[in-house]
């Protein structure tokens, strides 16, 4: 990773996806990603009330758990942006 090469403090966050693309999400734990930051951040927009993303953050957690390399099953969850139309 780059990035901790440049600098080992760096906190990597990502992807900050629109909603919960689960799967994409799966696709790109899959692969790795996991591996590679310290944080999965997503914006979780939508039209329902903000309680509404309970479960959508509870799947999301699921997949971590699934794919994460195991000293990073708890990583954080970071809800970067909100937004209602």
């Amino acid at each position: 990773n780059e990035i901790k090469k440049a600098d080992p403090t760096a906190t990597v966050i990502g992807p900050g996806t629109g909603g919960f693309p689960f799967e994409f999400f799966e696709t790109a734990f899959k692969e790795g990603l996991l591996a590679h930051i310290d944080a999965v951040s997503t914006h979780p927009y939508r039209t329902q009330e903000p309680e509404t993303a309970t479960r959508d953050f509870a799947k999301l957690r699921a997949l971590i758990a699934r794919y994460a390399p195991k000293e990073k099953r708890a990583m954080p969850m970071v809800s970067s942006e909100w937004g209602y139309s």
